[in-house]
């Protein structure tokens, strides 16, 4: 995504970081748990370490209307 992505070994240390420093942050209960995992997930997207369909494909239904969990 944006032309930039973290491939190998860089990836699995850069997830690391992330996945720490938000398990952290949940800990320290500084802000409110939505915004952290929002910002972790935000960060993964940009960094490419998670595919955007990935993000999004829960979202999606085959029938019309939106979806329970997603409206």
């Amino acid at each position: 995504m944006f032309g930039f992505e973290l491939t190998g070994t860089t990836a699995s240390i850069a997830a690391l970081v992330i996945v720490s420093f938000t398990f952290v942050l949940f800990v320290l209960e500084k802000y409110p748990p939505e915004v952290i995992a929002i910002g972790s997930a935000a960060t993964m997207l940009i960094l490419g370490l998670l595919p955007l369909e990935s993000a999004v494909g829960s979202c999606r239904t085959r029938r019309p209307g939106p979806s329970p969990s997603c409206s």
